[in-house]
């Protein structure tokens, strides 16, 4: 009957240790997931913030001027992203 028992844990381990490196995958994929996210967000955010500049310009600024305060502010949003993924990243891990 020894052996048997011995199987079992050794089968039971080796289970509990796919468990393990599957649930260490699924949260590196989940964080990569994250970020991409984010990525995408910002840059949808750039389009769209492009796409009302070159509609209607600012006050004051036309053409190129316009378009790189636009691309600024994507960028700012695009940063915002980012952050929003590591403050949930850190409350993931408490």
């Amino acid at each position: 009957m020894l052996p048997v028992l011995k199987l079992l844990e050794d089968e039971e381990r080796a289970a509990r240790e796919r468990v393990e490196s599957l649930r260490a995958e699924a949260d590196r994929v989940l964080d990569e997931l994250a970020r991409a996210e984010a990525d995408w967000e910002g840059w949808a955010v750039a389009r769209q913030r492009v796409r009302q500049v070159m509609s209607a310009p600012a006050e004051g600024k036309t053409g190129t001027g316009a378009a790189e305060a636009a691309l600024t502010a994507a960028r700012q949003e695009t940063v915002s992203a980012h952050e929003r993924v590591l403050d949930a990243r850190a409350w993931a891990a408490d």
